[in-house]
């Protein structure tokens, strides 16, 4: 298999991130790991330092950080791997590579994975309950946690540096506009620990709003504010866990006021 290049965006990781870049050379191939890092103060630099990465620094959001990573790739494949991910296998990378190397118009395979936390139980309950019953590669969105990309799908693309949410829906949309096909895979090979602030959802909303504008709102208020409690009430009866409903209201009450509210709200802390 060719060598990969890899891209972490970083900042205040050091909870994760040596599990994360251990497992990433345990089972990438890598030919340059680039970690872009927000100025953090605890010891992600020292980290990333200790395993060898090309250090990259940037004080303006996540969508500049992603743009920045990027630029820096010089490899024909690349992946986006977060801070909070740990691999633990690679069956799903021979599977990726093979995919983009067959289908010249296929810009990117998209991993979907469990997530894992204590802090954000009723979320990942939600989450993981609803990842059972989905068909095994059912298109759920474009993102970042885990993505492996060809440099040649996204070579011209600029990320709004505005973006501190929502990068990586543009990153999507970038590809369909463009002629590229991204493929979501269904894995169990990664955990990711989703150890997200407080305030996520804010940030969330702030970013789809910059992205979209005011003509996300009516769907918003049918699909997340309405609807989307109703979604929760299975995941709840089954897990037994009425919490899964209550933070489901809340998370999306969020997101309204930061989809409403969203030169306040729009470049949180990533932490």
């Amino acid at each position: 298999m060719e060598k990969l290049d890899v891209v972490v965006c970083s900042y205040q990781s050091g909870k994760y991130l040596d599990e994360c870049l251990t497992s990433v050379k345990q089972y990438i191939p890598v030919n340059k790991l680039i970690v872009v890092d927000h100025y953090s103060t605890d010891d992600t630099l020292k980290i990333a330092r200790k395993h060898g990465a090309q250090i990259l620094l940037e004080n303006v959001s996540l969508g500049y950080a992603r743009q920045i990573g990027i630029n820096a790739v010089g490899a024909k494949l690349f992946l986006f791997v977060d801070s909070d991910v740990v691999l633990i296998g690679n069956e799903w990378l021979n599977r990726a590579c093979e995919m983009l190397n067959r289908d010249n118009r296929l810009g990117a395979v998209v991993l979907d994975v469990p997530t894992r936390t204590k802090r954000l139980e009723p979320k990942v309950k939600y989450d993981n309950w609803w990842r059972k019953f989905m068909s095994r590669n059912k298109n759920v969105g474009f993102f970042c946690i885990v993505t492996l990309l060809k440099k040649e799908a996204v070579k011209r693309i600029r990320i709004p540096s505005n973006l501190s949410s929502g990068e990586d829906k543009y990153i999507g949309s970038y590809l369909n506009k463009n002629g590229w096909k991204y493929y979501v895979m269904k894995t169990e090979e990664c955990v990711h620990y989703c150890d997200h602030g407080a305030m996520k959802s804010l940030w969330e909303g702030a970013g789809d709003r910059k992205l979209f504008g005011l003509r996300l709102l009516p769907s918003i208020l049918i699909r997340k504010i309405l609807l989307a409690p109703v979604k929760a009430l299975l995941p709840a009866i089954f897990e037994r866990d009425v919490k899964i409903i209550t933070w489901n209201i809340i998370h999306w009450l969020d997101y309204l006021k930061g989809f409403i509210n969203a030169e306040k709200y729009w470049n949180m802390k990533r932490s």
